[in-house]
């Protein structure tokens, strides 16, 4: 071994260079040439040594080891293998050396204490009494930092597979600055073939009567076949099945469940596997079944047929409201909109409703005339949500005529949100000449005291210059709708019978008496149809509604405004698109499910909506001779959303409210939507980390200082109950945790008091160590633990005896030669 030891070796190819620079200069000076050719031949060399990094070597120091060995169980095949490593490296050590053993598994314990080697024996097999179930790296590393005595050169020798869940490189950092050298030598077990169950997902709560919906993941180090069984309460409950897991990507299956009310425990296990760990062979989790659902049904009216029906099932607790002024959704588990129009929902509840779908809220949306496509929904964002598209693109062969009367009156410039009704109104005509065809034809008519055809009736691609006329519509004046009405019956009567239509809108009384019945009966007899759309308190809704109803149009009242661009839109696509299917038809079963469990056939329905199923959402049941879609489900978000094209009220629905399943039907539908439901007033979140059981209280709706005293009970994995301490780390929040280093399961009870007296229970099932997702040799870690402590990962412990052998220390020593170089300048600059 070399006494003398260079960090930069590279720089000693200088040597040659300055003594040749050295002799070529010196051959100038004539008088004492050899002396000072040697003294700058001296100084050239001791700079360049020094820049050299040289070290020498210094005996003497003794060393002290402490080896850290992995006891876990995914390292048990190599334990033999790493004590017989540590055996034969103190062996070579010298014999004032000093040696430690320390073994981890999910805690670290000191095997043997730092001694003398002379007096060390390495023990065939581990004596402590550790953990197996995980590997806690970091915590061996700091113990055997606390271990050192003073004195010796410190070593850290890291026998490791390098599986953990937890962050090594912090403690590793810490033992590079304190100057402790690292080694890390790999623990390599050879090729192993593990199957895990890598996830296992359970909703926390089930409503009664709801499916329990299990998904079991599974990941393999290698291609191999297991046969998993789930179990409920310790009892099979799914028949076991085979799965083929590819060692690149995991696999997975799904379990539906039927359980009766109250806390129940759901097993997933590998069973007949190739397998080399049965640790990580089993998952668990708790599902609580129970309660009753909130539902809210939304219709145009204030109750609906459905409402009346749900309410009478024990099951759901059904609120009844009417679209205008909803409360907040997230109050309830599912939401029914029963043959509501977009336009009459607006846009804010529609945003609060993608809100709470996305955040695991149900949603159900029953057709009807004034649903789906006939309803608005087209572009917005309750479209969105549904698994339906509401314009299918079935359009009627013969071009339509639709003549626009809009009221210009002065009372049109009042203004909402910033803006006079006006700009409302010709925002709707310009979407209205948007869902036309280029084929349809168009008129304008605006009226005050009298009316004028600003657009005489023009095919719509020709009608290039509408769009500007739009825009120079202003209000003012008072109110006459009788010409204005004869305007549009005079534009459209001359067309083909069923091809017309007129589109009133009026927000007042008319200064003269409009002859109703007359207008209505001119208007049926050209076989013109008339929509109307009264805005504002001092429309004449009788007269509108009256006009309407007599020529087979449609009346809407639109108290807010701003819904007039989609009250224009969905009505003229009414006339635009075949939308509405009229007739009795026999429903088909196309795929059972949760969904229509135990129902084999469907009555007759007397009409439904045309629409057009998403991509991956599913068709449970179909109607009509083309197989349109009436039932679909699909998942938005962590929600589920179910459209039903149809109605159970009015005359469509007339065979299913006398059908003897109808309970059990509409019971399916909301149970498979609806979101499972949490505990009034306090809510339980349990959390497992490191051995501790963490339970957080949160109250909800409950005013902070209405609790005066809260504890908590916990069951224990072994039966045993006890008690827990919640301190208050929030207004509305208590914390505690209780060790729970045992698997298995634990429930939590907690009761506050006060002024309210609150109760909730959970329950949680601690599974396998993280160490057991990556079984085998992990070298990864390995090296980003040797780098960050500055050490090096060696492969064979034998061949390494450590940066500074045998208790050698390198000294640095280019100060001194710089020292020299210095004293030699300047007898160089006398002698010169």
């Amino acid at each position: 071994m070399t006494l003398i030891h260079f960090n930069r070796p590279f720089f000693l190819l200088l040597v040659p260079v300055a003594v040749a620079l050295v002799l070529m200069v010196s051959r100038h000076c004539m008088r004492r040439r050899r002396l000072v050719a040697a003294i700058r031949l001296l100084i050239a060399l001791c700079i360049v040594l020094s820049i050299s990094g040289p070290h020498l070597r210094r005996s003497g120091r003794r060393v002290c080891r402490i080896f850290v060995v992995d006891a876990s169980a995914s390292a048990s095949a190599s334990i033999d293998n790493a004590l017989g490593a540590v055996r034969d490296s103190v062996e070579r050590m010298k014999s004032g050396d000093l040696a430690g053993l320390i073994v981890f598994g999910s805690r670290p314990a000191v095997e043997l204490a730092p001694g003398s080697v002379a007096e060390l024996s390495i023990p065939q097999s581990i004596r402590s009494k550790i953990d197996p179930d995980g590997s806690d790296v970091a915590e061996a590393l700091l113990l055997a930092r606390s271990s050192f005595p003073d004195g010796p050169h410190r070593q850290i020798v890291l026998l490791w597979d390098g599986n953990t869940a937890s962050d090594v490189a912090d403690a590793a950092a810490q033992i590079g600055r304190d100057g402790i050298e690292l080694a890390v030598v790999p623990l390599d077990p050879g090729r192993i073939v593990d199957a895990r169950i890598e996830s296992l997902s359970v909703p926390r709560r089930v409503r009664t009567g709801q499916k329990v919906i299990v998904e079991v993941v599974v990941a393999a180090t290698a291609a191999t076949s297991v046969n998993v069984e789930l179990a409920c309460d310790r009892k099979l409950c799914a028949r076991p099945r085979w799965l083929r897991v590819q060692g690149d990507r995991p696999a997975r299956m799904m379990f539906e469940l039927d359980v009766e009310d109250g806390w129940h425990d759901i097993e997933a296990r590998i069973v007949e596997p190739e397998d080399a760990f049965s640790a990580n062979d089993r998952a668990a989790k708790a599902v609580y079944v129970g309660g009753r659902t909130p539902v809210l049904v939304v219709s145009s009216a204030e109750a609906s047929w459905l409402a009346r029906a749900l309410a009478s099932n024990r099951n759901l607790a059904v609120t009844a409201r009417a679209a205008d002024g909803l409360p907040e959704f997230a109050r309830y588990d599912c939401v029914v909109l029963d043959d509501v129009p977009a336009w009459q929902l607006g846009a804010e509840a529609q945003n609060s409703l993608d809100a709470y779908v996305g955040g695991g809220g149900g949603l159900v949306v029953l057709g009807g005339a004034r649903a789906f496509g006939p309803g608005g929904y087209v572009g917005t964002r309750l479209e969105n949500l549904l698994p339906v598209s509401c314009d299918p693109r079935r359009r009627e062969s013969k071009p339509v005529a639709v003549a626009i009367v809009l009221d210009k009156s002065g009372s049109m410039n009042e203004k909402v949100a910033g803006r006079p009704k006006i700009d409302y109104a010709r925002l709707g005509v310009l979407r209205v000449m948007d869902e036309l065809k280029p084929d349809d034809q168009v008129s304008l008519i605006v009226f005050d005291a009298t009316a004028r055809k600003l657009l005489p009736l023009t095919r719509v691609a020709d009608a290039g210059g509408a769009r500007q006329i739009v825009a120079r519509v202003f209000a003012a004046g008072r109110t006459n709708l009788n010409p204005a009405l004869d305007a549009a019956w005079r534009t459209l009567k001359d067309r083909p019978r069923g091809t017309s239509h007129v589109l009133l809108l009026s927000d007042g009384l008319s200064d003269e008496a409009v002859d109703a019945e007359a207008f209505s009966k001119r208007m049926k007899a050209a076989g013109i149809t008339l929509s109307s759309v009264a805005t504002g308190d001092d429309a004449d809704v009788e007269l509108l509604e009256h006009l309407a109803r007599a020529t087979g149009g449609r009346f809407y009242s639109a108290r807010d405004v701003r819904r007039l661009p989609e009250i224009f839109s969905s009505d003229v696509r009414l006339r635009t698109q075949k939308l509405i299917v009229d007739g009795r038809a026999e429903p088909k079963i196309a795929r059972g499910g949760e969904l229509l469990g135990g129902i084999s056939q469907l009555p007759e329905l007397g009409g439904y909506i045309l629409t057009a199923p998403r991509d991956g959402a599913a068709v449970h049941a179909v109607i009509g001779e083309q197989g349109d879609a009436l039932l679909v489900s699909r998942y938005v978000g962590l929600g589920r959303v179910v459209a039903f094209t149809s109605t159970p009220g009015g005359r469509w629905g007339e065979a299913w409210r006398r059908w003897p399943e109808r309970s059990r039907f509409w019971n399916q539908i909301i149970r498979w939507a609806a979101r499972p439901g949490d505990g009034e007033g306090l809510r339980l979140e349990l959390a497992h980390r490191k051995g501790f059981l963490l339970v957080t209280a949160k109250l909800d709706d409950v005013q902070p200082d209405a609790v005066t005293d809260i504890h908590a009970k916990v069951l224990t994995s072994s039966g045993e109950p006890a008690g827990l301490e919640l301190r208050r780390t929030g207004v509305r929040t208590f914390e505690g945790r209780i060790e729970a280093a045992a698997r298995g399961a634990y429930s939590v009870e907690v009761r506050a008091s006060g002024a309210v007296d609150l109760r909730a229970a959970e329950r949680i099932h601690t599974g396998y160590s993280d160490d057991w997702r990556s079984v085998g040799l992990n070298e990864a870690p390995l090296r980003r633990t040797a780098s960050a402590a500055g050490g090096e990962v060696v492969a064979d412990l034998q061949e390494w005896s450590g940066g500074e052998a045998s208790g050698r220390q390198l000294q640095p020593v280019a100060w001194l030669l710089m020292l020299a170089a210095a004293a030699l300048f300047l007898l160089d600059r006398a002698v010169s």
